[in-house]
């Protein structure tokens, strides 16, 4: 990591609660990069978490003192990150319903104006499909989505349990590896440029 660009801390939210997910080797995949490139992170998993479905948003209580506690400290989780790194499976070439869940529980102030990062993955050859899908949510929320892309295909056949290249030394892996890099490390950029923007002239106008 170059010395302008500081270590910031990345909120990872995962996609999948189904048996059998890729998920658990996805997130030690991309975290496996995100802590060589000097970052720190902590994780949303919606297995772990069991958001109900959506009834009521935390922006739609008059009175947040009011919201169960446990959306109120979702909330609290994901505002402490200076960016979102996504981990997202591919259901039918849109965003995982667990997923697109969680993101419903929350407003614009949530995301506005905040750096996300999405890398995909696909049992087979998708993944590209949910990245434009993921996409549009965070940008209707207010949310900025780093142009650098990273899309596992055939994930099964690329990684280990342990989050590991299957072949490190194949021309596949070593894109990868270029490629998960990459998004990270222009997330990071993007974000820092965001917060010292906001810190010369404050918030974003309304």
């Amino acid at each position: 990591m170059s010395s302008e660009q500081r270590s910031l801390k990345f909120i990872v939210v995962l996609s999948s609660n189904r048996q059998g997910r890729m998920s658990d080797r996805m997130l030690r995949f991309v975290t496996k990069y995100l802590t060589a490139l000097g970052h720190t992170y902590q994780v949303m998993d919606p297995k772990e978490l069991k958001f109900p479905m959506l009834e009521m948003p935390l922006h739609w209580y008059p009175d947040k003192s009011q919201a169960p506690s446990w959306l109120v400290e979702a909330e609290s989780t994901l505002l402490s990150g200076d960016a979102y790194l996504f981990v997202t499976g591919e259901y039918n070439r849109c965003v995982p319903p667990a997923l697109a869940n969680i993101i419903d529980h929350f407003g614009p102030n949530v995301f506005s104006a905040k750096m996300s990062a999405i890398v995909s993955y696909s049992l087979g050859a998708g993944g590209a499909n949910v990245s434009l899908a993921l996409t549009g949510m965070i940008q209707e929320l207010g949310g900025m989505v780093c142009p650098a892309q990273c899309v596992v295909q055939t994930v099964s056949k690329k990684l280990t349990e342990s989050g590991d290249f299957v072949e490190p030394d194949s021309p596949a892996a070593l894109t990868l590896e270029s490629k998960i890099k990459k998004v990270i490390k222009q997330t990071a950029w993007y974000a820092c440029a965001f917060q010292n923007h906001k810190n010369s002239f404050g918030d974003l106008p309304s």
